[in-house]
């Protein structure tokens, strides 16, 4: 029984190897050998599971359970399965070696689940009565499909109307004029990475990888640059992001109005189109006190926008995943989620406390970059207008 057993995996073995130029690529096609491997190798009887999760439990949930456990309502998900259904990806419903394909929507509720809690593989293979490769696999080809289909849709600059829009929402919160978005670096734990560690560990001593984003006075991602290790300097991240390489080619397309910008802190450059807070020498007078109080009030909404997402999807608190660069195509995705739920008018209470954005971010070094750098005076000049501004019209 043992030798024809063994015969039997070795055929199999070899048809996949043979097929093998019908995968998408070399990650899918270990994660199915991966499963197969699970397959043959483990008892039928050995890893009891649940089975029917999806197809008799989850019909059941009263919606704020669904909500809890997805970490989105059933009508947004809904709109979630309905652009899956466009998506042009063999992957996903492939069926092969006798294996039935997983439905779609089953993907989707494992890699939401996913998201949104701490659960290992392990955990989520035991809930969803599948094999642990089979739900590492399914969370990677969701992740990669959201972040090719719905990211740039999700995820994009104001435009019209919407300019005009943002610019009065930030106006509203302290009398700031003329601002388009706040920007900040969120360090997002990841598990130690085997290779060049030393370079991902941040100032508080934990590995990390750094998401760069951009919202408006709601919240809503505007845009979003993630991959640089721990260790590097906010920035720095900026200089290489794409949004910095779009601002220098064509700054109108990221600000269609004259003489709008957006906000960021001391680590950032002062900029004519970033604006930063004064530096304090312990003698700043009263009026550059009252441009930096403006400042912060109106730049924190990228704090809050920050603790929104860790506490929707609460992988973003520590990513447990061995492979690095899978890690920022699912950050990504969280945030593309999270602009899903907010343009879809998604409950925010709950998820945010009175002090929403204590203690969960790691600060970069303030950098005097006039006294380092130089002064840019058209951008100096801007500020003390708007300081002037600030002090003779604004609620400080």
């Amino acid at each position: 029984m043992a030798a024809l057993y063994t015969s039997v995996v070795i055929s199999v073995f070899e048809w996949i190897f043979a097929d093998i130029k019908e995968f998408d690529d070399e990650e899918d096609f270990l994660d199915d050998l991966m499963e197969l491997g699970s397959l043959l190798w483990t008892r039928e009887d050995s890893k009891p599971r649940i089975l029917g999760y999806v197809e008799k439990v989850v019909p059941l949930h009263y919606d704020q359970d669904f909500r809890r456990h997805f970490r989105l309502s059933r009508s947004t998900f809904d709109v979630l399965v309905h652009k899956a259904s466009t998506w042009k990806e063999p992957s996903l419903d492939r069926s092969r070696g006798g294996r039935v394909a997983i439905p779609v929507v089953n993907q989707l509720l494992i890699t939401l689940w996913y998201l949104g809690t701490q659960e290992t593989f392990r955990q989520l293979s035991d809930r969803f009565g599948v094999a642990e490769s089979t739900v590492h696999g399914v969370v990677r080809k969701i992740c990669r499909c959201i972040s090719f289909y719905l990211r740039h849709t999700a995820i994009q600059r104001p435009r019209g109307s919407q300019v005009d829009r943002i610019r009065r929402g930030f106006e509203n919160i302290k009398g700031f004029p003329d601002v388009l978005g706040a920007i900040d670096g969120s360090h997002i734990p990841i598990k130690p990475p085997s290779q060049d560690r030393d370079s991902y560990i941040n100032r508080k001593k934990f590995s990390s990888l750094i998401l760069q984003a951009v919202c408006d006075h709601n919240m809503f991602f505007l845009d979003c640059y993630c991959g640089w290790p721990g260790s590097v300097h906010d920035a720095r991240v900026l200089r290489n992001s794409d949004l910095f390489v779009r601002i220098q080619s064509n700054p109108g397309d990221m600000f269609p109005m004259q003489g709008t910008h957006i906000l960021g802190d001391a680590a950032y450059p002062l900029n004519t189109w970033l604006l930063t807070p004064y530096k304090d020498y312990s003698h700043m007078q009263q009026e550059d006190r009252n441009y930096n109080y403006c400042h912060s009030a109106t730049r924190m909404v990228i704090e809050r926008a920050f603790s929104l997402l860790k506490e929707r999807w609460r992988r973003m608190k520590f990513v447990d995943v061995t492979r690095v660069k899978e890690i920022p195509t699912m950050i990504i995705v969280s945030c593309v989620l999270h602009n899903i739920c907010l343009s879809h008018n998604e409950d925010i209470s709950e998820l945010l406390g009175d002090d929403d954005s204590a203690g969960t971010e790691v600060n970069d070094l303030e950098i005097d970059y006039l006294r380092l750098c130089g002064a840019d005076f058209e951008a100096v000049g801007k500020r003390d207008q708007i300081k002037q501004y600030i002090n003779s019209h604004a609620r400080v």
